[in-house]
């Protein structure tokens, strides 16, 4: 099959009217991700004094959790409208926080810029996933990490949800092996990959699964 193209009128269409007031994740469903994708309930430490970049990261519902849980040294939330991150720079006081409008395949970064990176709900709207995991582990400094979420292909279900719902056209849900694959051609290892239901945060993985999530490290 060949990889879809990324149509950026059609995204900027979807994402014509984005909100006026700054949007925030629950925080017990922020922790349920971050604990599903990286393993352990000690995730904070991944973040606590490093450099980290959200790619992605459209209204910044994780932030305020986040720097609530723990201490960036730097936090950089970057994603390809500078409109959907316009919110949390107008409601939001965020020391050490910054807010960069730039297409994630050409990060406007210097090699080994970051100590972390993630994004969550990014990677199925990109066309040439290990493009973009390749430009993730070049402004990774070596031993840096990625965490990342995004909707499991391996259900059924959400391939109907996608295909009947208002959804970007640019969005597919991905496989497990593609994303294996292009984590390997990009050069990262995976450390954890889950399958996992936010809802059901203690249910087995497996093909009612509706997100695919984990950790790759630059060696």
């Amino acid at each position: 099959m060949m990889p879809h193209r990324f149509d950026i009128r059609a995204e900027r269409e979807y994402y014509k009217s984005p909100p006026t007031d700054l949007l925030i994740t629950p925080d017990h469903l922020v922790e349920w991700q971050m604990t599903l994708c990286t393993g352990s309930s000690s995730w904070p430490a991944l973040l606590h004094n490093q450099r980290v970049l959200e790619v992605g990261a459209g209204e910044c519902s994780y932030l305020k959790y986040f720097l609530q849980r723990t201490t960036p040294s730097i936090y950089v939330a970057q994603d390809i409208f500078n409109e959907r991150l316009q919110p949390a720079q107008k409601f939001g006081n965020y020391p050490g926080v910054e807010f960069i409008a730039s297409d994630v395949l050409h990060l406007p970064f210097h090699d080994e810029s970051f100590d972390l990176c993630m994004a969550f709900g990014l990677l199925h709207h990109i066309p040439n996933l290990q493009d973009a995991f390749s430009e993730i582990a070049r402004v990774l400094k070596v031993g840096g990490k990625f965490i990342f979420r995004d909707p499991y292909a391996g259900n059924p279900a959400i391939w109907l949800k996608f295909k009947f719902s208002e959804f970007s056209q640019n969005e597919f849900p991905l496989f497990k092996r593609k994303i294996k694959r292009a984590i390997a051609l990009a050069g990262l290892h995976i450390k954890h990959l889950n399958r996992f239901w936010l809802r059901f945060p203690r249910l087995p993985a497996g093909p009612w699964s509706v997100n695919i999530g984990g950790v790759a490290e630059k060696r």
